[in-house]
């Protein structure tokens, strides 16, 4: 299972949550977690990469995506949701 989320500093708690409840939830299918991210703490990934290191058959991909994403995509105006967590399958 491929799975992609985007994530920084600010979402960390959610993040590590979301990440350990799916990893622990699926134990026996392979998932490879791409984490897009901006502004993420070398303690944060640490963090992700631990809770990663602690299941069989899943795999944690950061891809630093740096300031280029966030000038390319704006939120529209008149956006106010905070968070947009999407589960699919």
């Amino acid at each position: 299972m491929n799975i992609l989320i985007a994530t920084n500093t600010k979402l960390m708690g959610p993040a590590s949550v979301m990440i350990y409840s799916l990893f622990r939830s699926h134990k026996d299918i392979e998932i490879d977690l791409y984490l897009a991210y901006h502004n993420l703490r070398e303690k944060d990934m640490e963090r992700l990469q631990k809770i990663s290191s602690q299941f069989k058959k899943k795999k944690l991909h950061p891809i630093d995506v740096g300031g280029s994403l966030r000038r390319r995509y704006q939120k529209p105006a008149g956006f106010h949701m905070k968070h947009i967590i999407a589960f699919w399958h």
